[in-house]
């Protein structure tokens, strides 16, 4: 016994007092009428060695022990259900790891796939660019030409349109006279044309056209042995109408 009192009433217990009962874990001892536990149960414990009773003090510590190691079970076992859970999700991670893999592999064979079609069709642009390069080269020289030829065409003629109508545009300004007698020498043919047509334009009207109202007049034709037509080219178009006005007295002149 490792108490002399009485757990329960504190009296103290003799020895060899067999109404004695000890826990069988701390070892306190009770009275057997102090404990509130059927006498028979207590007297077979008494007197079985292989029977030992518990005071309630260990009763409640083994309670709560069992209730912790209740507890601890039961966190155990959720440790281990999570610990499969992670198990789980770590194989679902580790095949969609694996799936990823699988796809970046196929991604990459793609893109070393595309990047070779690239390189195909850049090297097929780049020879397109040359082939239309040259080609282009020559429709533009083509088209060049023609657009020369055609522009020089149309030159020519705009030209010719306006040769023609300043060729016009003189020929209104421009009077001939015919039957106008003409020097048998060279060195004298113009100041003797001169002479003779100043005279005659000076009488029809009434000295009104002065020399320097003519551009220019000259023979027409190679010379023969009839006189040449004279052209006289006014600058203005209004001393030819002054002379086609007054036409009536050419025909009263005698021109020696």
């Amino acid at each position: 016994m490792s108490k002399d009192k009485c757990n329960k009433c504190k009296v103290k217990i003799k020895e060899s007092n067999k109404e004695l009962i000890c826990c069988g874990i701390c070892g306190d001892g009770y009275h057997i009428k102090c404990i509130p536990t059927d006498a028979q149960v207590l007297a077979a414990v008494v007197s079985d060695p292989n029977l030992f009773w518990l005071c309630n003090s260990c009763v409640k510590d083994i309670k709560e022990g069992f209730k912790k190691i209740c507890d601890l079970q039961k966190s155990l076992n959720e440790i281990i259900c999570n610990q499969d859970k992670l198990t789980d999700e770590q194989s679902s991670f580790r095949r969609e790891l694996a799936s990823i893999d699988a796809k970046l592999s196929e991604m990459a064979n793609k893109i070393d796939e595309f990047d070779k079609l690239v390189t195909n069709v850049n090297t097929q642009i780049k020879d397109v660019k040359g082939g239309l390069k040259k080609n282009w080269t020559e429709v533009v020289k083509g088209t060049i030409k023609e657009e020369v030829k055609s522009t020089t065409v149309a030159l020519n003629n705009v030209v010719k349109s306006i040769k023609n109508n300043v060729e016009t545009i003189n020929r209104e300004c421009n009077v001939v006279l015919f039957r106008l007698s003409e020097a048998e020498t060279n060195s004298a043919d113009a100041r003797n044309d001169k002479k003779i047509v100043m005279n005659l334009l000076s009488v029809i009207t009434n000295d009104e056209i002065k020399e320097s109202d003519i551009k220019k007049m000259y023979r027409i034709g190679k010379k023969g042995d009839n006189p040449r037509p004279m052209l006289i080219e006014f600058k203005e178009k209004s001393m030819k109408n002054m002379i086609m006005e007054n036409r009536v007295r050419m025909k009263q002149l005698s021109i020696e």
